[in-house]
């Protein structure tokens, strides 16, 4: 739960940094956004290219998956979702 939470705020984060205002009114707050955001980007850096595009064979095959792994396939690809938001955060 707390990876949704987190991709909701970043999500947020990037609809509200899209206008010139809020970048001016974040002041010293971005000083935190941006080391947020280099943290993630280096996560995304250090992945293993062939665990971030991952091609699913058949729908049988995710029938047979347990739930921890359904769990993990949506944790990362939770967290690839937030890795991509930081990179519009960064373009802001």
């Amino acid at each position: 739960i707390p990876v949704y939470h987190e991709a909701t705020v970043a999500n947020l984060l990037e609809i509200c940094l899209f206008h010139r205002t809020s970048c001016e009114e974040a002041g010293d707050a971005l000083v935190d956004l941006v080391d947020y955001c280099v943290r993630k980007l280096r996560h995304l850096l250090a992945w293993p290219n062939d665990e971030l595009v991952r091609q699913i064979a058949s729908a049988k095959e995710c029938t047979e998956w347990d739930s921890v792994r359904i769990l993990d396939e949506q944790f990362s690809e939770v967290e690839f979702q937030v890795c991509m938001c930081t990179i519009s955060i960064v373009r802001f």
